[in-house]
């Protein structure tokens, strides 16, 4: 599998098949196995698939500190390195945390966003539950301490204490906070989240996001068990990201449902409203 130094560190990926890129960006904790144990055996058929393990995690450098910006920055010098001008950039959880931040700061550089459990504002809610362990890997359940070290290596409790120490950067949640920006985003967005609600990815959070994009489609799947379409929506999650980036391939275009966050906020308003009339 290969690696490249970017910014002075090791970095991780997995590339996969041929046609236009996709970059696939994990959630917290994870790496590129959070894609490619499912999902882009069967989308590299199709595209090309570039999985990555974020700084600090996977197979990439294992650092206990890093700039607010370096996450952004790695996908960056990442595409340069791979000689990627413009691509369609998937995230999960953290990673659509990232591909938002990055679709604001390099807008040239991305065809569309593909964002699974969008969180584009962190609660206090989710701080909490994301912070409940404290970076304490001997705290986690057995079959949760096997998965880290499966993802990655010997020295997961390090990766575990070093995440809780970098999400908890001064200035990085902020950084990451986009949702006052989100609206100047261009490209087309597919929105995705199962119809659970989340203290850490809240429906509430995924519907705004939707609202506030020009060009977005919105992708709810039903009775999957958790809010995550990659954890938990099996080959559907697949069969979606191949059908959108399908679509804007061959010049599909695509247009928001409705005009701006308020109409959208009063149009579901309304709709709630005649549902518990009933």
């Amino acid at each position: 599998m290969p690696t490249a130094t970017l910014n002075g560190l090791k970095h991780h990926y997995v590339d996969e098949g041929s046609g236009a890129p996709i970059f696939f960006l994990h959630g917290a904790g994870g790496s590129h196995q959070q894609f490619t144990d499912e999902h882009t055996p069967a989308i590299s058929k199709t595209f090309r698939c570039i999985s990555t393990d974020a700084r600090g995690m996977g197979g990439s450098a294992h650092v206990a500190t890093m700039p607010v910006t370096a996450w952004v920055d790695d996908q960056l010098a990442l595409m340069d390195h791979l000689q990627i001008e413009k691509a369609h950039i998937c995230g999960s959880s953290r990673g659509s945390r990232v591909a938002l931040r990055f679709a604001i700061e390099h807008p040239g550089r991305v065809k569309s966003l593909l964002l699974d459990g969008p969180i584009i504002a962190m609660t206090e809610v989710g701080d909490e539950a994301l912070n409940r362990n404290a970076g304490d890997g001997s705290r986690l359940p057995p079959s949760l301490q096997e998965d880290n070290r499966r993802r990655h290596g010997d020295d997961w409790m390090d990766v575990v204490r070093n995440y809780f120490n970098l999400r908890n950067l001064p200035g990085l949640q902020r950084y990451l906070n986009t949702r006052d920006e989100v609206h100047t985003i261009e490209c087309p967005v597919l929105v995705m989240h199962g119809d659970v609600d989340d203290g850490t990815h809240p429906l509430a959070s995924t519907f705004e996001l939707f609202a506030k994009l020009g060009r977005a489609r919105l992708c709810i799947l039903p009775d999957i068990g958790g809010y995550s379409v990659n954890r938990f929506g099996g080959a559907a999650f697949a069969r979606t990201v191949v059908d959108w980036v399908q679509k804007l391939e061959t010049g599909h275009e695509i247009t928001n449902a409705f005009a701006t966050y308020d109409s959208c906020r009063s149009k579901l308003a309304n709709l709630l409203t005649e549902v518990v009339a009933r």
